[in-house]
Parts: C-alpha cells; sequence; structure tokens
C-alpha cells in the first residue's frame, strides 16, 4: 500500500471515529440521561417570600445551578420533572417552580400548580436504587398559572402513570422546585416529597 492510501484510510478511520463519539456524546448529554434529584426527600417547604426575599442575594441554598448542581449539557436546558411521595396513593400538595438567571437576577416564578400521587409505587428511587417504602408517583400535575413565554407542559393528567412538568429553561442559571401543602400529618397531604429531573 503506498503511503497516499494508508493516507487516505487512516483519515476515513479518524473520521469515523470522531463521528461515533460525537453521537456518544449527543446521546449521553441529553436524551439517555436517567432521572437525577431536583429536591431531596423532604416535608413541606416555607415558600420563599418574594415580597421580601425576591433578590438574588436571598435565592435559597436549595437552588440548583443548571450547569453545575444539575450537569446540564451546553444548550440543553429543556427538563421534565416528576415528584413521588407518600405514604398512601391519592395524596396532595402543591407546587412552585421558581429561576434565577446569571448577573444576580431576581427570583422569577416560572409557574405554579397542584398534585396527586397516583397508584404506581416507586419501589426503588431512580437515582440510588434504595428501596422506596410507601411511595407513589405523582399522576397529576396540574398548571394553575404559567408565567412562562415558551409554555409549562404536563404529560399525564391520571391514569395511575407517571405525571410530568416540563419546560424550556433557556436563560436562567438557577432553578429550584417548593412543595408546599404537603404536610403528611393531615392524613390528605404526600409527606414526605421528592421531585426528580431529567433533560430532553
Amino acid at each position: 500500500m503506498t503511503w497516499k492510501k494508508r493516507f487516505i484510510t487512516l483519515s476515513i478511520a479518524l473520521l469515523i471515529g470522531l463521528a461515533v463519539l460525537c453521537s456518544a456524546y449527543v446521546t449521553v448529554g441529553t436524551t439517555q440521561r436517567g432521572f437525577l434529584v431536583l429536591r431531596a426527600e423532604a416535608d413541606e417547604d416555607t415558600a420563599l417570600d418574594l415580597t421580601t426575599k425576591g433578590d438574588f442575594a436571598n435565592k435559597p441554598a436549595t437552588a440548583l445551578e443548571l450547569k453545575g448542581n444539575l450537569n446540564f449539557e451546553r444548550g440543553v436546558q429543556n427538563i421534565a420533572v416528576a415528584v413521588c411521595g407518600g405514604d398512601a396513593a391519592n395524596d396532595t400538595f402543591s407546587w412552585r417552580w421558581l429561576a434565577w438567571s446569571p448577573g444576580r437576577g431576581p427570583a422569577k416564578v416560572l409557574g405554579n400548580g397542584t398534585g396527586i400521587l397516583g397508584t404506581q409505587a416507586v419501589v426503588k428511587y431512580p437515582h440510588d436504587a434504595n428501596t422506596a417504602t410507601d411511595k407513589f408517583w405523582a399522576d397529576t400535575l396540574t398548571v394553575t398559572n404559567d408565567y412562562t413565554t415558551t409554555g409549562i407542559y404536563t404529560t399525564t393528567a391520571g391514569g395511575n402513570s407517571v405525571a410530568e412538568l416540563a419546560t424550556d429553561l433557556q436563560g436562567y442559571n438557577w432553578t429550584m422546585i417548593e412543595i408546599t401543602g404537603a404536610d403528611g400529618s393531615t392524613g390528605i397531604e404526600a409527606g414526605d416529597v421528592t421531585v426528580y429531573y431529567r433533560e430532553f
């Protein structure tokens, strides 16, 4: 084989290898990323008082950075979230989605609404495979107010499947979801709640 043929062969092999690596990067960086924790399991939150604490300096420590804590890939800011809690199906909760833009931007309420747990049990938590006892996925996530320009969409209403909220976080750098109205001691509210996210 002449040096020209060897050069062409090596060039083709290199291009194929780069194409495979790029394909793998896109796949791992977007649709193949699994459910990760956006809000760790906890009882209901004390809602951030935006009349006095809506500035960047009062951003709660539980707000996560998209390209830091959430490990978002560059340019990928479409997010879907799912909620689980319990100890029983049909327990209820309320949610509020907040975000902060770069440059010390103020808190922005993306939307708020309510949720109801269905009968689909969590069984094992997605992020660590530990056993989940008496925990159920929300099958209803209702958007009461949507303050975004791109929309907050809900994928399931009832049916005892896993409901999701989805939106575009382009332009924001931190986000969090507050859970309220979930005091488990009432007997009808969802108690300790976890919020998961995924990219798409």
